[in-house]
């Protein structure tokens, strides 16, 4: 199996690969939670949740949900 690439591959008793995607977690975790401080600080330069939304790629509604959880 193939464990960095992001994807493994499995080949079973009848020959056949599989490809399961495989995630690193705590990048991901790493990523979001970059995400969260951007999206903080852009908040608090006094940024519209909708400017936000469009810097950051995302919708308003994620932006709502990220500054309404983490308090």
């Amino acid at each position: 199996a193939m464990e960095n690439s992001g994807q493994v591959s499995e080949t079973t008793d009848d020959g056949i690969t599989l490809f399961i995607a495989a995630f690193d977690v705590s990048a991901i975790a790493n990523a979001a939670a970059e995400q969260q401080k951007k999206i903080w600080s852009l908040r608090k330069a006094g940024l519209p949740m909708r400017a936000i939304a469009e810097q950051m790629g995302c919708s308003p509604g994620t932006v709502h949900r990220i500054l309404s959880q983490s308090k």
